[in-house]
């Protein structure tokens, strides 16, 4: 899905940061290749990033991690991995959701809660 092997210069890319949800698109300004004993080949990117702010197109130059963001050449790669971000996302939510509900039902009473009751005052 990733497509660091194949991403020349002057390419335009899409950048996925995981912790925050933030995407951006951005251009490949620099790309560096580099081969060490201890971490074997590597290369490394300088990106100019893209983002609108109202009508007016805001830049920023950054160097790409990948411990920090994902970079996509397509934007249908992209949405792939949105969607399996939201879908982790929506699972752990009701995951989260479901044990309140039985953590409440075990200190209330089996039968005093129950899905589809309301917290509302009435």
């Amino acid at each position: 899905m990733e497509t660091k092997n194949s991403t020349k210069v002057g390419d335009y890319v899409f950048l996925f940061f995981n912790k925050t949800g933030s995407i951006f698109s951005a251009r490949v300004l620099e790309k560096t290749v580099k081969e060490t004993i201890s971490d074997g080949l590597k290369t490394e990117f300088i990106l100019e990033a893209y983002k609108q702010e109202s009508d007016q197109l805001v830049t920023q130059q950054l160097k790409y991690n990948e411990n920090k963001c994902k970079m996509f050449s397509t934007l249908s790669e992209l949405e792939v991995e949105l969607q399996e971000h939201i879908n982790k996302a929506m699972a752990a939510m009701l995951s989260e959701c479901k044990h309140a509900l039985d953590m409440a039902r075990m200190t209330q009473g089996e039968n005093k809660i129950e899905e589809g009751t309301s917290f509302r005052r009435e």
